[in-house]
């Protein structure tokens, strides 16, 4: 089977940023397939800054994932400033995905290299930083509350 040439639309819809602690209190929490982004706030020259610090995925709901995340001690669970977290709800799975986890991947893969470099942004992600893969060409649509992460990502732009 040929891989089809043409990009599939998705549209992730991103809640409000919740401290990591509060993440019961979202309405996506109990979701089951999506991304998610940790960053820290904290004050600097009396203002309040945002640091955006890991992009992940699961297919295993929200909470078993942070939940791995805390237990396991993860890079980012010792960053400095309060911790937030913020759910990306995809909308709908494409009838071009066959495998969630590398279309999962591909998204994750996408948004960190598209954030990577941003002065706001202090990945402490480990895989897809300098090495990843794009297994679906996707036309990426963020909505909600993205934070640095840009509007619309196309996944052909990020082929290595």
């Amino acid at each position: 089977i040929s891989m089809q040439n043409r990009l599939c639309n998705i549209e992730i819809n991103w809640g409000n940023p919740i401290l990591v602690n509060n993440r019961f209190n979202s309405i996506n929490f109990e979701e089951e397939i999506g991304l998610y982004l940790i960053s820290t706030q904290y004050i600097r020259n009396g203002s309040c800054c945002e640091r955006f610090i890991y992009v992940g995925e699961t297919y295993n709901t929200f909470d078993k994932r942070i939940f791995q995340h805390i237990t396991k001690s993860s890079e980012w669970s010792s960053a400095y400033g309060k911790l937030y977290i913020r759910f990306g709800k995809i909308n709908r799975i494409p009838s071009c995905v066959d495998d969630i986890k590398h279309f999962l991947l591909t998204i994750e893969s996408t948004i960190i290299q598209s954030i990577k470099y941003h002065p706001d942004a202090r990945l402490t992600n480990k895989r897809q930083m300098n090495s990843w893969t794009i297994y679906y060409d996707l036309l990426i649509h963020n909505t909600g509350k993205h934070g640095i992460i840009p509007s619309e990502l196309n996944t052909r732009d990020y082929y290595e």
